[in-house]
């Protein structure tokens, strides 16, 4: 399973590492291009504020099965 985790802390980092080895993780805010460009093959999207899913992002991903978001 894919998980993508958005917007992740640099203290955060090596906690989400030791849960989910597997996870991509990007730092930072994203366009919409490019969370549609990083995330093709996410299953999983875990994001936190700033990042913002539209329509248009689900849409394009396919094999989205769930979004969260962190607090």
């Amino acid at each position: 399973m894919k998980i993508t985790f958005l917007e992740v802390e640099k203290e955060d980092r090596k906690k989400i590492k030791q849960k989910f080895p597997q996870a991509q993780i990007i730092s930072g805010v994203l366009s919409e291009k490019e969370i549609i460009k990083k995330c093709r093959e996410t299953e999983i999207l875990c994001i936190f504020i700033y990042n913002k899913i539209s329509e248009k992002v689900i849409n394009n991903l396919t094999n989205l099965k769930l979004i969260t978001h962190l607090t």
